[in-house]
């Protein structure tokens, strides 16, 4: 998927992508990296969203038309 960031003043486009099958190891950061990986339901995240809690729109995006990809029919 790729959402326009600011689409009234530039040009700037992100790629947003589903990692599957993923295999728990270790994190290869940089010294002033800090990434806490968690583990969330679909269903509590869209409901941060609806709630407000998560605010950012990449995030949102990503979130919400994964579960409707998910979720629709076939």
């Amino acid at each position: 998927m790729s959402v326009n960031t600011t689409v009234a003043f530039c040009d700037e486009a992100i790629d947003i992508f589903v990692a599957r099958d993923l295999i728990p190891s270790r994190q290869h950061l940089d010294e002033d990296e800090d990434i806490q990986v968690e583990a969330w339901e679909l269903k509590d995240l869209l409901q941060l969203i609806y709630e407000g809690k998560i605010s950012d729109g990449k995030t949102a995006a990503a979130i919400s038309t994964y579960a409707a990809r998910l979720y629709a029919p076939k």
